[in-house]
Formats: C-alpha cells, structure tokens, sequence
C-alpha cells in the first residue's frame, strides 16, 4: 500500500460510516440498470458506438444530457477516448499512481476532451451551445473503466475542498481522484478480512451481483456476449471505485446521517 496516502490526514473516514452508506444506497437504489449499461456499454465499445448507452446513463442520473450528445461522443471514443482508455484500463482506484506524468496526462486529456465536448441544442430563441461538462464526465468515465473513475456532482466536490475556479478542470478532477485513492486505502486498511469488501452483515450485496441470468433474452445477451470474448458475471461485480460513489453520493450528495438517527446502537 502507498502509505503516502495512508497517512493524508486531509480525507478522513469510518468503516462503519462507509458501510452504513453502501448498505443505505442499496436499500435505495437498484443496481439493475447500471449492470446493464456496463455489459451494453461492453457490446457497444466493440462496435465503436458507445453514445447512446452513455447518454441514457447520464440521464437516468438526471443529468439532462441531449441525445445530440451520442455521436459526439462516439466520434470522441474513435478518435480520442479509446486509445488513451487502453493505457489506464489496468488500472484501479487503490493503484493508480497519480504522480505518474504519463498516467496524469493520459487522465487530464480525457476528462479535458469529454467534458469541452459541445453539441448545437435549438430551442424558441434560436440555437446555442451546450457542453457537456464536468459532472456527465466523471460519470461517464467511471462506466468506461469502472475500476479507476470515480463519480463526482458539485455537492461531492466541495466536501472534498476542490475550489470553485479548478472544480470545472482536469486538475481538480486528479485532486479528487488523488482524494479518493487515499479513502480506498484506509478502506482496504481498515477491513477485518483482506479477502472481502466489506463486512459479513453486507456480503450479500455481492453475492446478489452473481445472480444466474434467467429469461431467454438475458440468456441470448449473455451468449451473445460471450462469442465477442466479453465475460458478463466479471461485470456483474461493484468496484471499489463504485461503493466510494455510493458512500459519497448519500453522505454528501444527499446528507444522509451515517449512521442513521433511528440506529438503536449509535454512539451519542
């Protein structure tokens, strides 16, 4: 482990906070469409046309993305995106070394190129342009490498101190990354077992993500899936990178208290 990280006092956090999180964001949310948009988003990658899987997830995440925004975003992976993805694909939140200039370049032009990327939308008082932006980036990076990227809004941003002019910017999205990388340390430092996530009370979170596919047309996906060399049930697994978006979103996206008032063990 990168006790560089470790020791950043800057970023604090209980396993018992997190987990309380994770267990709250899956009671509340299912996890049915974003499996579904990874194992789409992996069909799509093959056939160089990820835009629209894209979209229709930053949408569900009311970004408010336009549909205009799909072949540009598939003229971005073709041209830009894929090439610089293949070199960081290897990579995860708790590995990455973000002091790698090769790694920090490779991270600064993507999310630059994808958040810049801009689309003419026409509305009554006649045409104007609308970028992507920082927010669908992030999002959208975190589905093309689940394992690396991880989501971020503005109320996310700000608890973690990136200020309001470098919030929009490459550099502040590798300061959040930076800030992330030092939470999934302490996280993994923090566990009681090295071999699981998280603890016992919550492994059926997981056990649930390798659910047998049941109906015939998840049985034709999944078959079709495997004649293009793309394992489904690895997709069927949450990333680190996702239970830190997960613990984020409800402790500062939506101020859940953690733990919750009504835990009849909470410590005063």
């Amino acid at each position: 482990m990168d006790d560089r990280f470790i020791m950043n006092d800057d970023v604090k956090i209980s396993l018992d906070e997190f987990e309380w999180a994770v267990f709250l964001y899956n009671n509340m949310e299912s996890d049915e469409f974003y499996f579904d948009t990874l194992s789409d988003l992996e069909a799509n990658k093959i056939d160089g046309k990820p835009g629209k899987t894209i979209v229709a997830f930053l949408n569900k995440w009311k970004t408010r993305v336009p549909n205009q925004f799909e072949n540009k975003i598939d003229d971005w992976y073709n041209e830009t995106g894929y090439k610089l993805l293949e070199t960081l694909k290897s990579k995860s939140i708790d590995n990455v070394d973000l002091e790698d200039d090769k790694v920090k370049e490779a991270i600064k032009e993507l999310y630059t190129s994808l958040s810049d990327l801009q689309t003419d939308i026409k509305g009554n008082k006649g045409t104007i342009k609308r970028k992507l932006g920082k927010v669908a980036a992030g999002k959208a990076l975190h589905i093309l490498i689940p394992e690396l990227f991880v989501a971020w809004d503005n109320p996310i941003s700000e608890h973690y101190g990136i200020k309001n002019n470098e919030n929009e910017t490459s550099a502040g999205y590798i300061e959040f990354l930076r800030k992330m990388k030092c939470l999934a340390l302490k996280i993994r430092l923090l566990r009681e077992d090295e071999e699981k996530f998280l603890s016992k009370h919550l492994l059926y979170i997981q056990e649930n993500h390798k659910k047998v596919l049941k109906s015939e047309a998840e049985n034709k996906i999944n078959l079709e899936m495997e004649n293009k060399g793309i394992d489904f049930l690895s997709i069927k697994e949450k990333t680190l990178a996702k239970f830190l978006d997960e613990y984020n979103w409800i402790a500062f996206t939506m101020k859940v208290e953690l733990p919750p008032k009504w835990y009849p063990n909470k410590k005063s």
